[in-house]
Parts: structure tokens; C-alpha cells; sequence
């Protein structure tokens, strides 16, 4: 039979939000409907439900939200799963046990399990946590400021696991829970106030990895038998546009574009005293891995700068993105600033309107922070947790992530294995293999060390060159999640629709 997925607007909870816009601070009114069931056959309910949030008013000024975007706000993290269901959330600890499944389906994780933090739960009381600002997603207030409706669905993430030890969120699990939240918007268009063909869908880290794959990947086959499984609407599941800050995507390359950039430089971790030393035979490796990956992608600069090889790749990022963010970051100084800044960097060469330095120069100036392969990490810690069995927690998806890991020049993963890595990255559906969104945000820290600045301009010169709208750039300094244009979004989201 299963659970249905007909929206009911008369089950709700008033609610008030005190909201910091461009225009000062403003008082939100809105309707919650919260815990809904966005498939009719969920493998965890607690996962795979949502809340939305519509604005009833705006400083006393009703708002008619019914025709207004709407924006899904991905709370996740280390592709790692997000609860819907404030029961089944567990911070560090013993804990208690597992929480209801969905009909036939297991019980939550129980214990410590995913030890998502406090912060990062969409908890009725705190519907926009401090996670949401620190991977500069925090649009939900100023959205709702803006009277736009915004949905925070659960997701399965790689550390759902059931009393029995199954696991239960692994590759695609995330990606298709997030298809089917869309389909179940358009399911109820005309019943869900909101714009059905304006979903925004924004995330940062690996949200901004799912966020940007949501928005390449409309519609595409491969991930229907999954949908069908869990009940999702029969309904198309592509979205409007994407709001992507720093996400960890093609991670098929990262190890490779990560050893082309940092390679030469110890690592500095916070678990080690002194900085690690890598070996430079697995960074020109990987390293020459990239080269030939960037070499045969064809991929063309903007304004005019032509094919993008491995021989001015650099020298693209430079003169796109980092000296831009550079020159915006020291205009936005007062002079005082500026110069104690210069005069603790004397590798910037500054003349009062523009700047010079070297790429070499730059990642000196960041560091390393991941040790080898930064992704398809050999004791399958990291990544490779995404691509587990039911009863298998990781498996390596590089061949040279396998090769390292066992020793065996021959090593090869298998195509199960591809396959799955290919559902999982954005960049494996650039250009054209299915429905893209045409508007794009992209934000990353130029100093964001969790990976390497070509996964990003790559991304966006993908996307600029399959004709989307891109709005992409670095921020000067900034780390992982780094963001400081949140009211700028909001006028361009504005500006799109």
C-alpha cells in the first residue's frame, strides 16, 4: 500500500524568525509542516522526510508565497546522512537505540553513529543552524525573508546502518533521496505553496557536491529503478537552478587535481606535531593522472582565453579567479589593513588598483592539509565510504586508490563500482548527457584545502561552456565553506527568476 504522498496543507505550526537582510533585521512569520514522508515506500522514514517552511508574513506585511522559488536546503555533511525526525538524532556518545524504519524497512542507527553535531540538525526550535552559515547556505531566513518557501529534507547518508549491521545509505542513496524530495514538490504543485519549476537546490561541502549533481542530472535514467524502489512520485526530478559552495565532486580526479596542485608540500594536519612529508612518486603520478584528464576534457576559458590545458590551467585560475578575489578582498581593506596585510604577504605585488603574484606563490601561501590520495584515502576512512556495500562499509572507486591500498599493479575496481562513482559526480553528466539547470552560484574558499581549486573552476567552465548562467568565485583567504556575499545571492537569485 504505502504512505501518501498527497500534501496536507491544513497540518502545520505557526512559527516567527527574526531575520537579518539587506534592509535590516525583519520578523518572519511562517507556516512549519514538518516530518513529511516524501516516498511512499521509505527504506527509514526518519531519513526520508522533510520539513517546509512558507512565510505567512514579513514585518506584519502578509506575503502571497504560492508563485514564489523554492529552496531545498541540504544539511549534510561528508556525504554522511542528515535526520528529518528530531527522535532519531544522536550527538557523541552512548546514546539509545535505533529509531522506527519505514514499513518492512530497518531501524535507525543508534549509539554514535554518523555523530552528526548539534548545530547541523534542522531541529524544530532552530530551523537554520550554525552549519548552514558556516557553508554559506544559510539562505533559508533571508529566503523566507524574501517569501520564498525553503524545504530541509532528511537524507541516507553512507552511515545509516541498521541494528543488524546493514548499511542502508550508501551510493546513490543520497543523490536519489534528493530526486525524489523534487519529485514530491512537483507531485504537489498547486497543494505545496511554491514554484515547482523554481527549486533552487543549495548545499555546501558534500551538499554542494549533491546540490550541483541535483542540478546536472535531470531525469536521467540510471537512477529510476532506485526511485521506484522507495515509492518517490512519478514526476520529473530536474530543478531550476543551484546554489553550490565548495563541493567535493569528480572524485574520480581529486585525488589527481589535489597532488597537481599541493604536490611538493608537506602536509600539516592537526593530529601530527610536525608537518608530514608525501611521497613524490604518488604525486607525480596522480599528478600526470590530471594532466591527462584536463588535456582531453576540451574545455574553453571565458572571455576569450581559449582551450584549457595543463600547460596554462594555472595561469586560467590566476587571471580568473584568484586575482579578481584578491583585488576585491584588498579594495574592501581600509588602508591601515591593506597594509599591515601586504606587509605580511610581500609575495603580492600591488600598484593601488591591481595585483601580482605567483600561483606558486598562492598555494605556498595556503598549504596542504590532506595527506595521499587525499580521497581514495588507503584505509577507506574518507571517501571511499560512499561506495560500501550493504555489508561492506567502503570500497576503493580509483584504480589507483585500489592499486596503492593492496599492492597489486593489476588492481582495477570494479564497474559496479564506476558506475556508482559516475551517479555521484557532477561532472561525469557535463555537457549534456542530461537536464541542467541554467542558473548557477558558486562559492569556495581560495584557501579551502579539503580539495583543489581546479575541481571548482572546472565545474564552472563546464557549466559556462553547456550555456548555464554561472555566477562563480573565489573567496580571498577563505577556508572550506567560506562565504561573504550572502545578501548579494539573494538579489541574484532575484535577478534570475
Amino acid at each position: 500500500m504505502g504512505i501518501s504522498l498527497k500534501f496536507d496543507p491544513q497540518v502545520f505550526e505557526l512559527k516567527e524568525e527574526k531575520v537579518l537582510t539587506a534592509q535590516g533585521e525583519k520578523t518572519v512569520v511562517y507556516k512549519e509542516y514538518a516530518h513529511i514522508p516524501y516516498v511512499s515506500k521509505p527504506v527509514d522514514i526518519g531519513y526520508q522526510s522533510l520539513n517546509i517552511h512558507v512565510p505567512v508574513s514579513v514585518d506584519g506585511v502578509n506575503v502571497d508565497p504560492s508563485h514564489m522559488p523554492m529552496l531545498i536546503l541540504i544539511g549534510i555533511g561528508g556525504y554522511t546522512a542528515i535526520p528529518n525526525d528530531p527522535k532519531l538524532f544522536r550527538g557523541p556518545g552512548p546514546g539509545g537505540p535505533g529509531g522506527p524504519g519505514g514499513p518492512g524497512g530497518p531501524g535507525g542507527p543508534g549509539g554514535d553513529m554518523g555523530g552528526i553535531p548539534m548545530h547541523a540538525f534542522p531541529s524544530i526550535d532552530k530551523p537554520f543552524g550554525d552549519t548552514y552559515e558556516k557553508a554559506g547556505t544559510d539562505g533559508g531566513p533571508k529566503a523566507l525573508a524574501k517569501g520564498w518557501v525553503v524545504v530541509i529534507p532528511g537524507v541516507r547518508g553512507h552511515d545509516n546502518q541498521s541494528a543488524d549491521g546493514r548499511y542502508y545509505g550508501k551510493a546513490p542513496a543520497s543523490i536519489v533521496d534528493l530526486k525524489a524530495v523534487v519529485r514530491y514538490l512537483r507531485y504537489n504543485r498547486g497543494i505545496v505553496p511554491g514554484d515547482p519549476e523554481k527549486i533552487f537546490a543549495s548545499g555546501g561541502s558534500a551538499a554542494g557536491a549533491l546540490a550541483s549533481l541535483m542540478a546536472v542530472s535531470g531525469n536521467y535514467p540510471w537512477y529510476e529503478p532506485y526511485l521506484k524502489e522507495i515509492g518517490a512520485a512519478d514526476e520529473r526530478d530536474d530543478v531550476f537552478g543551484c546554489l553550490s559552495f565548495c563541493p567535493i565532486t569528480d572524485l574520480s580526479h581529486a585525488d589527481g587535481a589535489y597532488e597537481w596542485q599541493y604536490g611538493g608540500l608537506k602536509a600539516e594536519s592537526m593530529f601530527a606535531p610536525q608537518p608530514l612529508e608525501m611521497d613524490a612518486e604518488v604525486t607525480n603520478t596522480l599528478a600526470e593522472q590530471f594532466r591527462k584528464y584536463i588535456n582531453g576534457k576540451g574545455l574553453k576559458g571565458k572571455n576569450g582565453f581559449g582551450t584549457i590545458s595543463s600547460d596554462n590551467l594555472a595561469d586560467y585560475i590566476l587571471k580568473e579567479y584568484l586575482v579578481p578575489s584578491c583585488e576585491r578582498f584588498l579594495k574592501e581593506k581600509d588602508e591601515g589593513e591593506r597594509t599591515a596585510y601586504l606587509s605580511e604577504n610581500p609575495w603580492i605585488k600591488w600598484d593601488g588598483e591591481k595585483v601580482e603574484f605567483s600561483f606558486e606563490d598562492f598555494v605556498v601561501h595556503c598549504g596542504r592539509s590532506k595527506t595521499q590520495p587525499a580521497f581514495d584515502d588507503k584505509e577507506m576512512q574518507m571517501e571511499p565510504a560512499i561506495f560500501g556495500t550493504e555489508k561492506v562499509n567502503g570500497r576503493h572507486f580509483t584504480d589507483f586508490g585500489l592499486k596503492y591500498a593492496t599492492g597489486d599493479p593489476d588492481a582495477k575496481v570494479e564497474d559496479e563500482v564506476v558506475q556508482l562513482e559516475n551517479m555521484m559526480n557532477a561532472m561525469y553528466f557535463l555537457p549534456g548527457k542530461a537536464d541542467m539547470a541554467k542558473h548557477w552560484w558558486i562559492r569556495h574558499g581560495a584557501c579551502d584545502k579539503d580539495t583543489s581549486l581546479p575541481i571548482i573552476t572546472n565545474l564552472a567552465t563546464a557549466l559556462e561552456n553547456a550555456g548555464a548562467n554561472v555566477n562563480a568565485r573565489l573567496v580571498w583567504d577563505g577556508g572550506h565553506g567560506a562565504d561573504d556575499d550572502k545578501f548579494e545571492m539573494m538579489d541574484w537569485i532575484e535577478s534570475v527568476i
